[in-house]
């Protein structure tokens, strides 16, 4: 199902991407970040995704960041990494192995 959260994002990225080409409303364009940064942090929430699966997409998720740069809001690229480690440490408690961050 990862598959059609890719599209979804995708999508509301290229939407995003063409209101700022347009350069209509700026303010439209700031909610319509966050709208895409609330649909990465939706499914980095979800229980269910595989480790692969994850990697991907907090890596997409960076990308985009890097991408927005400062005008959408920069500094996300840091609460990125952080729901990274908080997700892949949740998911070692789970399968009962211990974390040890480098």
């Amino acid at each position: 199902k990862l598959d059609l959260w890719n599209v979804y994002v995708d999508a509301e990225v290229k939407k995003t991407a063409e209101e700022e080409k347009e350069e209509k409303n700026n303010n439209n364009n700031k909610i319509n970040m966050e709208r895409v940064r609330g649909l990465f942090l939706r499914v980095s929430r979800g229980k269910k995704w595989k480790a692969k699966q994850m990697k991907f997409w907090f890596k997409k998720w960076m990308q985009w960041e890097e991408g927005v740069g400062e005008e959408g809001g920069g500094g996300e690229k840091e609460k990125v990494e952080t729901l990274a480690a908080e997700w892949m440490r949740r998911k070692a408690e789970e399968q009962g192995k211990g974390f040890v961050e480098e």
